[in-house]
């Protein structure tokens, strides 16, 4: 081996070293892990060194058989040693995927395989370091080929474009493209016999990462939007794989039924993608906006929502004629509704003041009605209760007054007080602050004289009118702080969402969790019971005999406690929020009415649901963004293609033009018969002889027979491209480089 040849090598594994960091660090920018990089690094080259060495002085099947064995019987017990280490990390790093993942499901929330024991993925990512310096290396030593360096890091890359909505720290990822097009080019080069691949590479290097800078300059990072296709690819994978989204606020459409979860982060909320997806299908003619309560969140901390602990589940209320979930009350109008979910889901979606027990449901203290039937079709029964705001005069609920003094209700209601006005005491300083400086206060006595005797548990006297005057100018001062955007401002590290959005200064974009979070502790701020609630919001037109439910109408409200009444829904998102609206056929019911159904509702829906009309928003146009990345991508690739033609046709120019005259003759030959294979012609035998004797004899070609090969060449060339057609004249210049 030449010098020149081993210069080559070791710069091709140069190039390895930069490529497998730098994916794997992708990766972790774009799901936000936690490793060393150095530690990385030092793994990858300790191991691409030896496999370099292994595989470069491998002479036999069996040696190499022997070599990989050993390599392999090294990651294994490596893998035995670290298991329990390697375990808890990946289980970290699909975490900390699935946290970004979540960000696209229309309701921010939790998803995890298991407890989470590690806090980084040095250990995994240098694993996979090492499993992927030997596969690399392998490629291009002993394959002599960089196709499947590319597949596998492709298959790296992807997950960083479709499941999250920016991309991967640019620094690695501009050195992961131009280390594959160096590595592409080398091994076309190294097929061709060059010997100048290193040089080559390391331009191409320099060159494909001087383009990237320029797009990255033409087309900032910031202008990087998801495309339709990509959530589609999403949901496909979600569906084939039956990923089960965890929480009660968004359908499973993957599995048997949405999974449960006790807490909601957000922490991690970003712009949300909507997916369009059907959940389910209410079937009622009154026209209404419609709010179907999934889950109620208790307690708040460090932007996170969870239910109500073990202790609190204990004390709650759960036996007795008053149920925070229904009403007797004769007031209000009765309706009745038809609902019929998609899939089998874990808990029953309801409008607020249930009338009657749907059958086959089960209560979880007062947070979810648990699907214990595991219906995906049910009747639900329930009452209206007007919810006027103050106009100057006090305009409240109609209450239920006989229902004030039922001792379930009392010890509900001191429940409720207890356990849903606990905040911080550093947020309740903060949030009265603000409300000081807003007003909050100045309304608060304007609207009430003894605003201090709201509830007495002790004496048990109730002014039922506290709690809906503070709900009232807290929904109007939440709602003013900020517009209506599924692209929400960032918030600070440090800060609190319910704060934060509050702040003159504050987030300027927010969504449904963003105003129903502030909502509900500045209530709790004011001293009134309130809580976080998920669910779909859908309006109701009475038009058609049911309406559509998809993730799209998936909303995140505050509800609050009315003395007599129960929780009542409080809508803080501004007027800039519509529920998305959508149509689809009929989904099929595949369960069997029940007794308490009405005949009109017990009709079978016949067909399942094809396509979705969606009645979508005027979106911003990208258009010009996504054709500067595709002319990009077409200019690099072009520049790539021209790039390998002019090296390989400098190349062949050299080969036919130095060296010694049988060595000329043999390059030339062997382009003679690459020519004459094309164009199937025979090759004469005066060239054929001159062929020959360059290859096999020991005699000399002379200049004469150099010069008639030189000719015939030439014009093998011209008749090949003279008796091609057009598309193949394009394949013999680009692919095979005639």
């Amino acid at each position: 081996m030449n010098t020149k040849s081993v210069s080559n090598r070791i710069f091709d594994l140069v190039l390895i070293l930069v490529l497998v960091p730098s994916v794997l660090w992708c990766f972790v920018t774009s799901f936000n892990l936690s490793a060393e990089i150095n530690a990385v690094v030092i793994a990858s080259g300790i191991t691409l060194i030896l496999s370099s060495l292994a595989f470069t002085f491998i002479k036999t099947a069996k040696l190499a058989l022997a070599v990989c064995s050993a390599m392999v019987f090294l990651c294994l017990m490596l893998f035995y040693l670290e298991a329990e280490t390697l375990t808890a990390q990946l289980e970290y790093a699909v975490n900390s995927a699935f946290d970004d993942f979540s960000k696209y499901i229309p309701v921010p929330q939790s998803i995890t395989i298991s407890t989470q024991k590690a806090v980084d993925a040095t250990v995994l990512l240098s694993f996979i370091g090492c499993i992927l310096s030997i596969i690399f290396t392998f490629s291009v030593l002993k394959l002599r080929t960089a196709l499947p360096i590319v597949f596998i890091s492709v298959l790296f890359a992807a997950p960083c474009f479709i499941l999250v909505n920016t991309c991967p720290n640019i620094v690695p990822l501009f050195i992961s493209i131009a280390a594959l097009a160096a590595l592409l080019i080398a091994s076309q080069l190294h097929k061709h016999g060059g010997n100048y691949s290193a040089a080559v590479s390391a331009a191409s290097f320099a060159v494909v990462f001087g383009v990237l800078c320029s797009v990255y300059v033409a087309v900032p990072p910031e202008s990087f939007r998801r495309e339709p296709w990509q959530d589609k690819l999403l949901l496909d994978l979600r569906q084939a794989v039956g990923l089960s989204l965890q929480n009660g606020e968004t359908p499973n459409n993957g599995g048997s039924g949405n999974t449960l979860v006790d807490e909601v982060d957000l922490g991690n909320t970003g712009e949300i993608m909507q997916t369009h997806e059907v959940v389910m299908q209410v079937y009622t003619d009154t026209p209404q906006t419609l709010y179907l309560r999934g889950m109620a969140y208790a307690s708040y901390e460090n932007n996170k929502w969870s239910t109500l602990t073990d202790e609190q589940y204990m004390s709650c209320p759960s036996s007795g004629s008053w149920n925070p979930f229904f009403t007797d009350s004769l007031s209000g109008g009765e309706l009745d509704m038809k609902v019929v979910t998609k899939k089998t889901e874990d808990i029953i979606y309801t409008p607020y003041y249930l009338s009657q027990k749907p059958s086959g449901i089960s209560r979880y203290a007062d947070m979810y009605l648990y699907n214990q039937e595991r219906k995906k079709s049910y009747n639900l029964s329930y009452r209206t209760y007007p919810i006027a705001a103050y106009d100057g005069a006090y305009a409240g609920l109609f209450l239920n007054y006989d229902e004030i003094y039922d001792p379930t209700y009392i010890e509900y209601s001191a429940f409720a007080y207890e356990n849903y006005t606990q905040i911080s005491d550093e947020l309740y300083d903060e949030l009265r602050f603000i409300g000081r400086r807003n007003g909050l206060d100045e309304q608060r006595e304007m609207y009430f004289d003894a605003i201090s005797s709201y509830y007495d548990a002790e004496s048990g006297e109730y002014d039922y009118s506290y709690n809906e005057g503070v709900a009232e100018f807290v929904r109007e001062f939440v709602s003013s702080r900020a517009s209506y955007s599924l692209k929400p401002s960032d918030v600070p590290q440090g800060e609190d969402i319910a704060s934060y959005l509050l702040k003159d200064n504050g987030m300027s974009d927010a969504y449904c969790v963003h105003f129903a979070t502030a909502a509900a502790m500045l209530l709790r701020a004011y001293g009134v019971p309130s809580r976080y609630v998920t669910g779909y919001c859908v309006n109701v037109t009475g038009n058609e005999p049911y309406t559509t439910i998809t993730t799209d109408n998936a909303h995140a409200w505050a509800e609050y406690f009315v003395d007599g009444v129960g929780w009542v829904p409080l809508e803080a998102t501004p007027s800039g929020f519509s529920p998305a609206s959508a149509y689809a056929d009929p989904i099929e019911e595949e369960t069997k009415p029940t007794d308490t159904q009405s005949e009109t509702q017990q009709e079978t829906i016949q067909s399942a649901p094809s396509a979705i009309y969606i009645t979508a928003e005027p979106t911003e146009d990208y258009g010009g963004i996504i054709l500067s990345v595709i002319i990009s991508a077409v200019l690099i690739f072009a520049l790539a293609v021209t790039i390998r033609c002019v090296l390989i046709r400098a190349i062949r120019r050299k080969r036919f033009s130095t060296g010694g005259r049988n060595k000329r003759a043999v390059y030339i030959y062997r382009y003679i018969e690459r020519c004459a294979k094309y164009s199937k012609q025979n090759i004469p035998q005066e060239i054929y002889d001159i062929g020959a004797k360059a290859s096999f004899s020991r005699h000399k070609v002379n200049e004469s027979e150099l010069r008639l090969l030189t000719e015939y060449a030439e014009r093998s060339r011209v008749e090949l491209y003279k008796n091609s057609s057009l598309i193949k004249r394009i394949y013999y210049v680009v692919i095979k480089v005639m």
